[in-house]
């Protein structure tokens, strides 16, 4: 049963990883929140800047699908069916997003005061982990 439960918190988190990755890649302009840690509107900045600014969320965006397409592949396929390394496998992925994720949030809100997406990076990781305890019971 444990396992089952392991498998849903791993669910719930790639599935997070998935919508996160289909946001960013289809925005066309900052989040709010990025809008408050810089202090000025989209349209104020410079094409150049935009254009860097959406390049990087493309990127960002592009490895939370990697991510997600990797978690969900490892917990659907090998996780399931019991393969044992595939228990030591399946927070990898989530965990080497997930951590430099939940590290900038904190980090830009704590410089710059605007409120950013850490409680959804850290249900992110403390899914991943909870998975991990689960799937060892």
């Amino acid at each position: 049963m444990a396992h089952i439960a392991g498998l849903v918190c791993y669910l719930a988190a790639y599935v997070m990883a998935l919508l996160f990755g289909i946001k960013y890649l289809r925005t066309d302009r900052f989040m709010p929140y990025h809008r408050a840690a810089i202090g000025a509107d989209w349209e104020s900045l410079d094409l150049g800047l935009r254009v860097a600014i959406l390049g990087m969320l493309k990127i960002v965006g592009g490895g939370m699908l990697s991510t997600a397409a990797t978690g969900l592949l490892i917990i659907l396929l090998p996780f399931r069916t019991g393969e044992v390394w595939a228990i030591y496998a399946a927070p990898v992925p989530g965990l080497c997003l997930g951590l430099p994720t939940l590290y900038a949030t904190l980090y830009i809100e704590k410089q710059t005061g605007a409120a950013t997406p850490v409680r959804p990076a850290a249900a992110f990781v403390l899914l991943l982990l909870a998975g991990f305890v689960l799937s060892l019971l």
